[in-house]
């Protein structure tokens, strides 16, 4: 793989887990000479970034959501409520939101306070969406030029190889479809 050169890697991206992926496909696709394995970084590469992109539109949507919860739990603060003082409104509101993100439990408890209070998931969802309808948009012309460059690869690879490139387009589309239908889940 050192032939191959570094990976185009953002901070916090695992060079492991490229490393897997591109082994996976490499294997999956029976790659056989150094022109083989240039094919599969290439598509591999594709599939990375679209990936890659998949992860910012979801942290984006997050990010908006924690945005929107915290606005709701300000607006629907009650200073009659048992733990709730001045310190809260200004401090704990913004912790609340981010724990809502993260703890589950805790999460369906700001989700059933806020839904007595008329905010069902729904809603939030629709408020950070409207927040970012703009970035998501953006997201979404990016993935979709990514699968444009990820289908010009299989293209030239086509050219050269067209067994080879039936089961790249094939492994790299069964990777892109996991991705989304784990994402659903």
């Amino acid at each position: 793989m050192k032939l191959l050169g570094p990976p185009a890697l953002w901070r916090g991206e695992s060079r492991n887990q490229y490393d897997a992926l591109l082994l996976g496909m490499a294997i999956s696709v029976g790659a056989r000479d150094i022109v083989d394995w240039i094919s599969v970084n290439d598509v591999t590469y594709h599939v990375w970034d679209g990936r890659r992109l998949q992860a910012i539109k979801a942290a984006l949507i997050l990010a908006r959501q924690i945005e929107v919860i915290e606005g709701l739990l300000k607006s629907t603060y009650d200073l009659a409520g048992p733990e709730r003082s001045p310190i809260y409104y200004i401090s704990g509101v913004k912790d609340d939101a981010r724990r809502w993100a993260t703890d589950s439990e805790f999460g369906s408890e700001i989700d059933d306070r806020l839904a007595a209070r008329g905010h069902d998931s729904a809603s939030i969802l629709a408020r950070a969406y409207s927040l970012c309808a703009t970035e998501l948009q953006a997201l979404d012309k990016a993935i979709a030029d990514r699968e444009l460059r990820r289908m010009a690869s299989l293209r030239e690879i086509y050219r050269r190889d067209e067994f080879l490139a039936r089961r790249l387009e094939q492994a790299s589309q069964e990777i892109i479809d996991g991705e989304f239908s784990e994402a659903a889940e």
